[in-house]
């Protein structure tokens, strides 16, 4: 008599009969699963949710499991620990159902740097680091401007500024500019690949210039401004310096050598393949180099309805590109489609076109078949 409930919500009558035709009906209620809300959050340091469930059979105990904070048991009031964390709360009911959410807590807000040098003109790239993305710019006080990326142009005339960066879940963090009379780097910002070259120059200032890396590699020759990004992704800092050490800052996104995956694939006539890219610089574009089919701008490949070949072809911001081959079988078939046999007996199927191996199965109406 051990019954197990159906996997919806619903009413069920379990009857007994005995060995001689009584019966006798229990009306079973089945509440739909237990579950808890929001099963997936993230919260800053110190933040707070209120979780609440919802099925099961009532007399509900919130709690935690693991990785800190706390919550009302009652109520499923959570506040966060200190982050980084990752957090698994749990909700039991009166009868031992259980459903767990889980909160990822981010580490504080930074803004890096935090205080810098420029002149007049100059630019610096801001960089936002923990809290929750996107991340939003803007300025607090001072004069100049800063892009969504955290580039930051110095106003015509000197003096202080502060940038505010704030995060998807509203806090924020402050960086700290003073602006200095007028020594300006060219380019102010540049994106290039790894073991790139590039040669900045400097204009106004006092002039005995030396140049620099402030952070994120590569090599830079102090005398003459010319850089080699390094050999891995990295956001970089170039900095040069007058003789009365004033500073303008230039800032180099190195990006990976851009690539496509799969690099080949075999696919059956008018089928689908999504293609990803790596590397490189967003946005990219994608394009059929050569043969049939069609592309999308998300990378999904649609065969053509004819056997063939064909080669896609991604293409960066930066200009690099990457192809993959894809092999376009005809469509898969079965042979025999339709035969008659006696009970018992044996047939042999073999499949064609399509894309191999193959794995047979029967659909309907008995015998077996060997995959």
């Amino acid at each position: 008599g051990a019954f197990t409930a159906p996997a919806s919500a619903g009413s069920v009558s379990v009857r007994v009969t005995d060995a001689i035709g009584n019966t006798s009906t229990s009306t079973v209620t089945v509440n739909p699963a237990l579950s808890l809300s929001p099963a997936v959050t993230t919260l800053a340091s110190g933040g707070t949710v209120n979780f609440s469930a919802a099925g099961g059979a009532g007399g509900n105990v919130f709690s935690i499991v693991g990785g800190g904070g706390s919550i009302v048991a009652a109520s499923g009031a959570f506040t966060a620990p200190t982050g980084p964390a990752t957090v698994s709360v749990k909700v039991t009911d009166s009868l031992g159902n259980t459903a767990t959410g889980a909160v990822s807590v981010v580490a504080p807000l930074t803004l890096a740097p935090t205080t810098t040098t420029l002149a007049v003109n100059n630019t610096q790239t801001f960089t936002a680091s923990g809290g929750q993305t996107p991340y939003s710019y803007s300025m607090q006080s001072g004069g100049g401007s800063i892009s969504a990326a955290g580039s930051y142009i110095a106003p015509a005339s000197s003096g202080t500024a502060v940038v505010l960066v704030t995060d998807a879940l509203g806090s924020t963090a402050t960086a700290n500019v003073t602006i200095n009379a007028a020594l300006s780097i060219s380019p102010a910002s540049l994106s290039m690949a790894v073991n790139g070259a590039q040669t900045f120059a400097a204009s106004g200032g006092t002039g005995g210039n030396v140049f620099s890396i402030v952070s994120g590699g590569g090599s830079i020759v102090a005398a003459s401004g010319a850089y080699t990004a390094p050999a891995a992704a990295a956001s970089v800092t170039v900095r040069v310096t007058d003789s009365k050490g004033n500073t303008a800052n230039a800032a180099v996104t190195v990006v990976n050598v851009l690539s496509i995956a799969p690099t080949t694939f075999t696919l059956a006539v008018n089928n689908t393949k999504s293609f990803t890219t790596a590397g490189g610089q967003a946005p990219y574009t994608f394009s059929i180099q050569s043969g049939t089919g069609t592309i999308n701008a998300a990378g999904l490949f649609t065969a053509p309805a004819a056997a063939g070949s064909a080669v896609v072809k991604v293409q960066d911001a930066s200009g690099q590109s990457a192809t993959a081959n894809v092999t376009i079988n005809p469509a898969l078939t079965i042979t025999p489609v339709s035969t008659t046999i006696g009970a018992s007996g044996t047939k042999s199927f073999t499949g064609g076109g399509g894309v191999t191996p193959y794995v047979f199965s029967v659909v309907g109406g008995g015998g077996s078949v060997n995959s």
